[in-house]
């Protein structure tokens, strides 16, 4: 994403024909996803296993200029040691490079050698010219310490302000390929970013030529590279008057089905316009529609794969006001966090939807920072986003199990519940974890029907990040927003596999569960 707010406004008033998520109801694309009203909060829990949770389904999506500027010590040579050390937290998460709208203009060239001797290059709107101190070697040595996994995104534009030559473009990408040969693997390369909307505006076959063009250099230097595709997330075309999304994918999907075996999709949310709200629901409804259309498009593959490449809470407000800066903290105070979470919750049940890139990397007083540092700049903290992802991914467990939710809509959310939550267990079911968000003023009760679970009684804790401000954030206080034990030691289920808990308000919950 780009700071763009002409962008954001097109995303808003784009996004009117999902206006179906308002009910609470959603499609269903493999699992059970939908939450149902319900006069008291309930979960219903499956016995056979809906889908294995992998580390890549936690990711960050990069926007590397924002990154150098604010979490990496050229001077060490690293990123700042407690990014590092909360990173570490999550093994197996996966680092999208070099961003988004910056990957349209990467130069990798630009990026590689002796640091001190690197050319500038234009790259964000907000910047004459960037030396790449934190360049390709450089983050394959950050993803090493972090215990990640790399993803990289194709430049199929050119640079700042010029469409590139597209056999130059191409031979580029695949010396790429070859440079990175030995360095490790690429989990997969991302085909370009976001060039159906914007300034870019390219049709689906424009954006097939090109992306065809650059995965066949790449897979000549690298015969198992592997491709991920963007799928529209909206009507981008709209202002336009050519397609629909599914047509546009459709059509990607069909054209590149020879080289493509997943999908990238976008997904912002919880930010309201002048007249539809995109809500989680709206989302994941549209997230349903690109795997049936990708199954569609090529019925021969099987299961098409999803992978969020970008997520985050959408701070405008206000879609007629050019002036979005007042709303930056919006995307990461404790309303952002509650979002995040709930996209991350409600995604654990579509097994087509294999990992979640939250945006952004970065700790600059911007919006979608995942740390905050203190005035001087001496001290680096999580913002409340990252506390909820740290939360969920410390209680994860391998195998989901399909969960269905009913709640009340206290709130008056406009996806239509409270609660939603998700439960997951290890293979031996001996450890169990409850995902949970509550987006409710008020604690909530809470019954939880495991029928495996019947008559046991089992060692219990729980860990929530909530406030009863909606607007509370660490921008300025760093211990504002922190994740704390409540008092829970044990849980036991009555005959039929049911227990109670509560919910606290406004809150990102995690439950642990364990066998005596």
């Amino acid at each position: 994403m780009s700071r763009n707010p002409s962008k954001w406004a097109a995303l808003c008033l784009a996004g009117a024909w999902l206006a179906m998520a308002s009910t609470g109801l959603m499609a269903s694309c493999g699992g059970s996803e939908k939450v149902s009203p319900g006069e008291t909060a309930y979960i219903g829990v499956g016995s056979a296993p809906l889908r294995r949770i992998e580390p890549h389904y936690f990711g960050f999506s990069f926007v590397w200029v924002e990154f150098q500027q604010s979490l990496w010590n050229a001077s060490a040579n690293r990123a700042d040691g407690a990014v590092v050390k909360w990173l570490r937290d999550f093994p197996g998460a996966v680092y999208r490079f070099p961003g988004g709208t910056e990957s349209n203009y990467f130069d990798w060239k630009a990026a590689v050698g002796e640091p001190g001797k690197r050319p500038g290059r234009k790259i964000v709107k907000w910047k004459d010219s960037v030396v790449a101190a934190f360049g390709l070697d450089e983050y394959l040595d950050f993803v090493r310490e972090v215990d990640g996994q790399p993803w990289y995104v194709a430049n199929l534009y050119g640079e700042f302000g010029r469409v590139g030559d597209a056999q130059k473009l191409a031979a580029e990408a695949g010396q790429l390929a070859a440079y990175l040969l030995g360095k490790g693997a690429i989990l997969r390369w991302e085909l370009g970013n976001e060039l159906d909307r914007g300034d870019y505006a390219w049709s689906a076959g424009m954006y097939v030529d090109a992306s065809r063009s650059v995965a066949e250099a790449i897979r000549r230097a690298d015969p198992q590279a592997r491709f991920v595709a963007i799928m529209e997330d909206y009507d981008a075309h709209w202002r336009w008057k050519r397609q629909r999304a599914a047509d546009y994918n459709l059509e990607v999907a069909k054209g590149l089905a020879d080289l493509v075996g997943d999908y990238a999709q976008h997904s912002y949310y919880d930010g309201l316009n002048v007249d539809v709200p995109q809500t989680v629901p709206s989302r994941i409804a549209q997230i349903c529609q690109s795997i049936e259309v990708a199954q569609k498009a090529v019925p021969s593959h099987g299961t098409a794969g999803i992978w969020v490449t970008e997520h985050a809470r959408q701070p405008v407000k206000n879609a007629k006001n050019a002036d979005w800066r007042p709303t930056w903290p919006k995307s990461a105070n404790l309303e952002a966090a509650l979002g995040v979470a709930d996209f991350m919750i409600a995604a654990t049940q579509i097994p087509e939807v294999r990992g979640l890139f939250v945006h952004a990397l970065h700790g600059l007083d911007a919006p979608w920072p995942m740390f905050h540092k203190n005035k001087s700049g001496t001290q680096i903290q999580p913002s409340a986003v990252f506390h909820a992802l740290h939360l969920l991914r410390q209680g994860m467990e391998p195998e989901v199990l399909r969960t269905e939710s009913r709640s009340p809509n206290r709130s008056n959310y406009a996806g239509g519940y409270d609660i939603r939550a998700a439960v997951m267990a290890n293979s031996e079911r001996k450890r169990w974890s409850v995902w949970a968000v509550n987006r409710s003023v008020q604690n909530q009760p809470l019954t939880v029907n495991v029928p495996a679970l019947a008559g046991q009684t089992l060692q219990a804790s729980m860990r929530a990040l909530g406030d009863e401000n909606l607007d509370a954030n660490n921008y300025l206080d760093a211990a504002r927003l922190r994740p704390r034990d409540l008092p829970l030691k044990e849980l036991a289920f009555n005959g039929n596999g049911s227990a109670q808990i509560e919910v606290p308000r406004q809150s990102v919950v995690v439950i642990r569960l364990e066998a005596r």
